[in-house]
């Protein structure tokens, strides 16, 4: 099984990874460039702030195993191999993978607080739960 230093260092790694955006895809439009960039950045944003969240779990073993099962929907995937994660690109690598990335951690973060509440509560108990811990933003931006 792997630890949840080892997903959590693999992560950074690939949100911090270089987008590579080409402006050659974008027709010379300066304005279209920018906005996608500027999103990837908010993407980047997002990432490591709920990645900084995942690595303060009180209990990491359910934290990874979160992970685990998180990626079993999604286009991020886990190469036990290399230690890596991988992304298969839909449209244009640059402006989504730091959004899957995102996806990924808001579904490991939902597992892992569904694990600590009772078995009854509703989804309006975990949106709370999720703006306590991560803010407003965050929360209403991936766990609406």
């Amino acid at each position: 099984m792997t630890t949840l230093d080892t997903y959590t260092a693999a992560l950074r790694a690939f949100i911090m990874q270089r987008p590579r955006f080409e402006l050659a895809n974008y027709g010379g439009c300066f304005r279209s460039y920018n906005a996608d960039y500027r999103q990837c950045l908010a993407d980047r944003d997002d990432a490591l702030e709920m990645l900084a969240h995942v690595t303060r779990a009180s209990d990491s073993a359910m934290m990874a195993a979160s992970i685990a099962d998180a990626l079993r929907s999604g286009r991020v995937e886990w190469n036990a191999e290399t230690a890596e994660f991988d992304y298969c690109t839909g449209q244009y690598f640059p402006t989504e993978y730091r959004n899957a990335a995102c996806q990924l951690l808001a579904r490991a973060l939902w597992a892992y607080w569904r694990g600590n509440v009772p078995a009854d509560c509703s989804r309006d108990t975990m949106a709370r739960t999720a703006r306590n811990a991560l803010g407003k933003r965050l929360a209403r931006r991936w766990f609406n």
